[in-house]
């Protein structure tokens, strides 16, 4: 019985963090969806800047 509820607390945990971890991975998908799209601004703010020097 002791080993049952030990076992039962220990599943519990397990799929606590798991939420927790899917949660986070979530979170961190959406943060580097963010910046991959700020990045690929600035790359073309970047090209047009270099394009004003060259001319």
């Amino acid at each position: 019985r002791r080993s049952r509820l030990k076992k039962q607390a220990e599943w519990e945990l397990v799929a606590k963090c798991a939420a927790d971890l899917k949660q986070e991975n979530e979170s961190l998908k959406e943060e580097l969806q963010q910046l991959q799209e700020e990045c690929d601004k600035l790359i073309l703010e970047n090209a047009s800047l270099k394009e004003k020097i060259n001319k």
